[in-house]
């Protein structure tokens, strides 16, 4: 179970001070969401006040390319996917030229972090997370991973195995094996985002962008998928909703840390301008955020044909990246974007800041 975030405080910001690089920071948040706002549009002098500490890595590289995703072991740790997505996506030999990603660990007590060993992680395979998912089970602890591994690897989600037995920390991952259907390779290729495992052998996992990457990368897409999938062209999706990503549901079976049989994968929910973050909460029900419309769904999981059926669709007042259920507080907790227009511009590394901020 996760801890409570409200008890402790506790929200992180990624902030890119220029096209090439980002850093991240661990802060306590006390003020209301427009003021903070506010206060963190102005620049970088003002956005690292006293309330945020610049978190400091044995591997600096893993957090100066900033951090994507992040969730609580418990009340102290948290895991972190990083990788560098500027030079994975907007460079054209992206994918020969940029090193693996990292997951990192987090201790709030300190503000310090550290990248984890990945143990047993295949040679041959890219290693470029995205979104990440802790799935608790009765004998372990898992870790769900969104990889772009391209032509290294193909569109995939590498699972492993989070060991903390007899240790106070987790001090690397044993990689079990990796789920990559078929339709990943041919819908989706470098365009998953998170993903929220509902049971042991099924989970489901958002499409962000409406057409798959080349599987040499996004560098390498034909003009015509670069120009669909450009962020800048999801700003006139407010104006004209082109309701053109999904979510897929997929069931798999896995025993001893191997994987025992094809998995089976469909669309879920579709209908969505940019599907992005997903979460689950105590009850089963379903979260998924449409980053564009600035908005979240709530969903059923319908056992009977593992669709998610939409019970409403709450409207936020800012675009929203990632989510996060509480268990501690049974609240979410979301990745906020401002100003959506700076975003853009910071994704296509027109602009020198990109700011995120956090509200329930």
């Amino acid at each position: 179970m996760l801890p409570s975030v409200a008890l402790l405080h506790l929200a992180f910001a990624a902030l890119c001070a220029n096209a090439n690089g980002c850093e991240t920071f661990w802060c306590r948040f006390t003020r209301t969401l427009g003021v903070f706002a506010e206060e963190i549009m102005k620049g970088d002098e003002e956005f690292n006040h006293d309330k945020c500490t610049k978190i400091r890595a044995e591997n600096a590289r893993s957090l100066d390319v900033g951090v994507e995703d992040i969730t609580y072991l418990d009340d102290r740790w948290a895991l972190m996917s990083s990788d560098d997505r500027v030079q994975l996506w907007e460079t054209r030999d992206g994918v020969s030229t940029t090193p693996n990603g990292h997951i990192l660990i987090f201790d709030h007590v300190n503000v310090a972090s550290w990248p984890l060993e990945l143990r047993n992680f295949p040679e041959d395979a890219a290693f470029h997370p995205h979104g990440i998912f802790i799935r608790e089970e009765q004998t372990a602890r898992k870790l769900f991973v969104v990889n772009h591994a391209y032509s290294k690897g193909g569109e995939r989600i590498d699972v492993f195995n989070i060991t903390t037995k007899g240790v106070e920390r987790p001090r690397h991952l044993n990689w079990e094996y990796f789920i990559a259907p078929m339709i990943f390779q041919e819908e989706a290729m470098g365009v998953l985002n998170d993903l929220a495992v509902v049971s042991p052998s099924e989970f489901f996992v958002t499409q962000y962008h409406p057409l798959p990457d080349s599987v040499n990368g996004r560098g390498q897409n034909s003009l015509f998928t670069s120009l669909i999938n450009n962020e800048a062209t999801y700003l006139f999706t407010q104006l004209r909703p082109q309701h053109t990503t999904v979510v897929y549901y997929c069931s798999f079976a896995s025993k001893e840390g191997r994987l025992q049989a094809p998995t089976k994968c469909h669309v879920a929910a579709e209908n969505f301008a940019m599907a992005n973050g997903i979460t689950m909460d105590k009850d089963g029900k379903i979260y998924v955020v449409d980053l564009t419309l600035k908005s979240i769904w709530v969903c059923a999981h319908n056992r009977r044909t593992n669709m998610l059926d939409k019970l409403r669709e709450v409207r936020l007042p800012n675009a929203v990246d990632n989510v996060e259920f509480d268990f501690g507080s049974g609240k979410l907790y979301m990745g906020a974007i401002p100003s959506l227009l700076r975003g853009v511009g910071q994704l296509g590394g027109a602009l020198e800041m990109q700011t995120r901020e956090p509200f329930k």
